[in-house]
């Protein structure tokens, strides 16, 4: 028996539960294979009551990042796109920031967000978005102007973005049912840790500069080339990507030799080529990722040679 959301049905429901009709334990969630939303499932009497629930992944977003040094910082501009193949509105963002960094701030287009902060402290931070009702990012439009402010160097976090979703009103002693909140959250996309909104990889600030004054930092970088190439697609020119493997094996090479001139020659052949390929084999999120912190490495290993004795 399915039924929209309305308080005459869960007056029903309530006085059964109250009743002893209702099996606590057998509520359930149901994708819908066509619409794509769920439908929330509990006994009622000797039937079942079903409820619709808009769900948080209906959305196809990008989140591109261009990422300019700003005096002590890094700025990171973001430009927030929604597919049009996507079914629902933008309504929700959020991704982690490090909390260590003292300078970070978020700013945001003040006529389209309804909230935005870098929220946490010492242990945990996120950057969260909330944009404003009349200002959802629906399928097929874009909205730029926000920008994260760190001292923080790019790297890759996984962010949680939510459709806007009409929430489920319930009598408050419906939701007392045990299991009816988690599962309405998981659906809607609530919780950012088992929640149902669409998970995407950013680039945002999330390494020390202390991490690039390292040897090792390059092998950072590798990894990153290697993610961008294979798993996220940022990269889709096999050619390309051999070609910057080639360049960062020979800087590791020349730096475990003591060549820091050779592995500075490297770097700027792989910044080059990524500066060739911009826009076309490599997209903004990869020329981002690799090339600022190419750049920030290579000035460190050029540092060090000029602090060298002859």
């Amino acid at each position: 028996m399915r039924y929209a959301v309305s308080s005459l049905v869960f007056s029903a429901a309530l006085a059964a539960m109250l009743c002893g009709a209702i099996d606590a334990t057998a509520q359930t969630l149901v994708r819908d294979t066509v619409s794509g939303d769920y439908v929330l499932r509990f006994p009622w009497a000797d039937s079942v009551v079903e409820v619709g629930i808009e769900a948080g992944d209906q959305v196809e977003p990008t989140f591109d990042a261009t990422v300019e040094s700003s005096g002590r910082a890094w700025a990171y501009r973001y430009v927030l796109r929604n597919a049009p193949s996507a079914k629902r509105a933008i309504g929700y963002l959020q991704f982690p920031c490090p909390p260590q960094d003292s300078l970070r701030r978020f700013e945001a287009p003040r006529h389209r967000v309804a909230r935005s902060q870098a929220f946490g402290g010492s242990v945990m931070c996120e950057f969260i978005i909330a944009l404003s009702e009349e200002h959802r990012v629906w399928p097929g439009d874009t909205l730029a102007g926000f920008v994260a402010f760190s001292a923080y160097l790019p790297g890759i976090v996984e962010a949680s973005v939510n459709a806007a979703t009409r929430s489920v009103a319930l009598d408050e002693e419906v939701w007392e049912i045990p299991g009816i909140r988690g599962l309405v959250e998981r659906a809607n996309g609530e919780d950012y840790e088992t929640g149902g909104g669409k998970r995407i990889s950013v680039v945002a600030p999330v390494r020390s500069a202390v991490a690039f004054e390292d040897p090792a930092a390059l092998a950072l970088i590798e990894a990153d080339r290697a993610a961008s190439c294979e798993r996220l697609q940022w990269i889709r020119d096999e050619g390309v990507c051999s070609t910057l493997a080639t360049q960062l094996a020979v800087a590791r090479r020349a730096v475990q030799n003591g060549n820091r001139t050779a592995a500075a020659s490297a770097l700027d052949r792989f910044i080059a080529v990524l500066t060739a390929h911009r826009g076309k084999a490599v997209d903004r999120n990869a020329y981002s990722l690799l090339a600022t912190n190419a750049r920030f490495a290579r000035s460190h290993i050029a540092a060090q040679q000029r602090s060298t004795p002859e």
